[in-house]
């Protein structure tokens, strides 16, 4: 990902000449950078990820579009059709 924004910031130096040109993001640049800054945490994904699957059910969905629903309603900034997904779909 780092790779990705540098090239992208390079790219948009190097419109009509390529005036920057950096080597390869190594394997261990992530570690190092985390290093530096110790103020930055890392947080594992899959705890997040298991209780998303744990809590989620469809009376919590269906009750979460009804929320959303009546609020676009009242805020009237959008067609809610065009959004709102139809929830006995299959």
């Amino acid at each position: 990902m780092a790779e990705e924004i540098r090239n992208r910031r390079v790219s948009q130096i190097n419109i009509d000449m390529n005036l920057v040109t950096y080597p390869p993001i190594g394997n261990s640049w992530v570690p190092t950078f985390l290093k530096r800054h110790a103020e930055l945490q890392t947080t594992l994904s899959h705890a997040i990820e298991a209780s998303r699957i744990t809590t989620i059910t469809k009376p919590a969905m269906r009750t979460f579009f009804q929320h959303y629903q009546s609020t676009l309603t009242e805020s009237q900034t959008c067609q809610k059709t065009a959004i709102i997904p139809r929830l006995d779909s299959k």
